[in-house]
């Protein structure tokens, strides 16, 4: 019986052995391997799978990352000074500016603008001119309180409240859109001539102004002629700040900021909260 069961014992591990043997040379028995897919179909799956969270949810692709913009005229708009204040475009919530004196002089502004500023007018004087700053940056309670002047002065003139708020929205901007509130804004007078008005135009400060401020960084911003753009009447002595490769470019090119940054911001002069 011993023998008996050996040998049976034997003949089944000789059974296996050939069954496994077989398996090995058949390819249809083996198991199949996955097909290897190219560089295009991984790319597809990972942003498939990137685009659904654990739990099946579709959820926004990751966003590319943002290409540099470029002006009308072709420059690059990279530098931070380089943003519009108007009716269209307020002051953001988050605009946190570096607000110093002007060195030299009785009014305040960004850092970088103020002391462009200070150069500026430090090369003009050189020459005999003689400037006055007469506004540079203003808080929002103190362009709230001067837009509400403007508008109580004309109403106690005799002027309608529409007329009232219509008139003083030309000469002073409603809290919030102002570009005084950015630091990066100065009206600039001189000494023999301190009146806001064109008469300005025709001084040597005026002139000089604006034959030289494109060097130091700043443009006219509401130049003659330009008001469908700028929707603002022609104010030779308001200048802002947007950096000296900016201000060369728009200088050179005859173009207003709105043009430069390609927005349609034009306000119409004949609106409530035409600004300054």
């Amino acid at each position: 019986m011993k023998r008996l069961f050996a040998g049976l014992l034997l003949a089944g591990v000789l059974i296996l052995a050939v069954a496994y043997l077989a398996a090995e040379e058949d390819p249809a028995r083996a198991p199949a391997a996955a097909p290897k897919a190219d560089a295009g179909e991984n790319a597809a799956v990972r942003e498939a799978a990137n685009g659904a969270d654990a739990g099946g949810k579709e959820t926004a692709p990751e966003a590319p990352a943002a290409e540099e913009k470029k002006s009308a005229a072709g420059g690059e708009r990279s530098s931070p000074f380089l943003f519009l204040v108007n009716r269209n475009h307020p002051v953001a919530e988050d605009y946190d500016p570096d607000i110093i004196t002007v060195p030299g002089r009785n009014v305040r502004g960004e850092r970088t603008a103020a002391e462009a500023l200070r150069d500026m007018l430090a090369a003009g004087e050189k020459e005999g001119l003689r400037f006055v700053v007469c506004s540079g940056y203003r808080t929002r309670d103190e362009q709230r309180k001067l837009y509400l002047s403007q508008i109580q002065r004309r109403l106690d003139a005799g002027m309608t409240q529409t007329e009232a708020v219509e008139e003083a929205g030309r000469v002073s901007a409603q809290p919030g859109t102002s570009e005084h509130e950015t630091g990066l804004a100065f009206d600039i007078v001189a000494l023999s001539y301190q009146n806001l008005d064109d008469g300005y135009a025709l001084t040597a400060e005026a002139k000089w102004l604006r034959a030289h401020a494109a060097e130091y960084g700043f443009v006219l911003r509401y130049p003659a002629g330009k008001s469908d753009a700028t929707g603002m009447d022609y104010e030779p002595w308001h200048f802002r700040y947007v950096g000296k490769e900016a201000a060369e470019e728009i200088e050179g090119a005859g173009l207003t900021l709105e043009e430069y940054l390609g927005n349609e911001a034009a306000v119409s002069l004949s609106q409530e909260d035409t600004q300054k």
